[in-house]
């Protein structure tokens, strides 16, 4: 029987890795859509631990501006700080669930990740729901935004000061790395996909096979030899019309009911070890819609706990709601 999680909230409102500025309100959109009450009505006991702390460029960073990393050094500094983050939040037993901000800060939650487990000598796999690739080295990347990096720093290529496991841990691995989804990839990207032998279903592959089908064979492919997978899902992965509310919008993609029976599969499954939910960009949205598409596709990937599965209220939350009630 499906017991009750402790999650744990982690804002990261960080958009220097995006070409366009806005993904840094994502994790305050969020939380005004009723992320915490949402989680809090599956069942789970959740803890909003805030954003992790940033710091905004120098106007006058005229290197990193140019560079083949722009904002590379400020980047480094976000992931590290959430690398921490999430590490603590693992530790103290909870679900790390990740709101963004642009797709650069997997680098740092998924790695705390895949680092956590590999002390136990455990492998993670990651499930990576995009429009795009995100799998640019800083020498194939045609803008030298970062956000279309994290999957092949995340993979040990790229540059060293961005892949936060390089030196001491192994990583993820190809063969546990499944993209869904993107239909805007680089040539560039192309290469390193064949290469490395990352297993991709595109746009077609899930128009053609079934959504349903789609994750039950990325399903295989993360959890293969693994103990479960990080779960990174960026809002662009479905169609501007359904979601307007995000930075680098891509026609053709998923509507609502394929991201929702996508989750639902994920939160039955039980295999999710972590949670990213990124790239939501108010300043596009319309109405806040897309802030709350994303707190129902959180509320979607974890499991809704029956009643008698519910933790015991304390002496305050019991008397809280008897005066409700009267």
């Amino acid at each position: 029987m499906m017991r009750a999680m402790k999650i744990k909230v982690i804002g990261v409102a960080l958009d220097l890795g995006a070409e366009f500025r806005g993904a840094a309100l994502g994790p305050a959109a969020a939380r005004a859509a009723g992320l915490v009450s949402h989680l809090q009505a599956l069942g789970h006991e959740v803890r909003d631990a805030g954003d992790v702390h940033t710091v905004p460029p120098s106007p006058d960073d005229r290197v990193s501006l140019n560079s083949k990393c722009r904002f590379k050094n400020e980047v480094v500094s976000v992931c590290r700080r959430l690398h921490h983050a999430v590490s603590m939040a693992l530790q103290e037993g909870y679900f790390p669930l990740v709101i963004g901000g642009d797709h650069s800060l997997a680098m740092g939650s998924a790695s705390a990740v895949s680092q956590f487990f590999e002390h136990q000598n455990l492998q993670t796999g990651l499930i990576w729901f995009d429009a795009h690739g995100d799998i640019n080295t800083p020498e194939s990347s045609l803008t030298g935004n970062i956000h279309g990096m994290p999957v092949a720093h995340l993979l040990g290529l790229g540059d060293s000061d961005l892949n936060l496991m390089r030196g001491r841990l192994s990583g993820f691995r190809a063969e546990n790395t499944v993209l869904i989804g993107p239909r805007d990839l680089d040539d560039g990207e192309r290469k390193i996909i064949t290469e490395l032998g990352v297993h991709v279903f595109t746009a077609e592959d899930i128009q053609r096979m079934g959504i349903a089908t789609v994750i039950s064979q990325a399903h295989k492919l993360a959890s293969k030899n693994a103990n479960g997978y990080h779960v990174s899902f960026d809002m662009d992965w479905l169609d501007p019309a359904v979601a307007p509310g995000v930075g680098t919008p891509v026609v053709a993609g998923a509507n609502r009911a394929q991201a929702l029976v996508a989750l639902q599969l994920i939160a039955k499954w039980g295999w999710m070890r972590s949670l990213d939910i990124v790239e939501l960009n108010p300043l596009f949205d319309d109405a806040n819609i897309t802030a709350r598409l994303a707190v129902e596709f959180a509320s979607a990937a974890l499991p809704r706990i029956e009643s008698r599965d519910k933790p015991f209220l304390t002496q305050e939350r019991r008397s809280a709601s008897k005066e409700q009630s009267r």
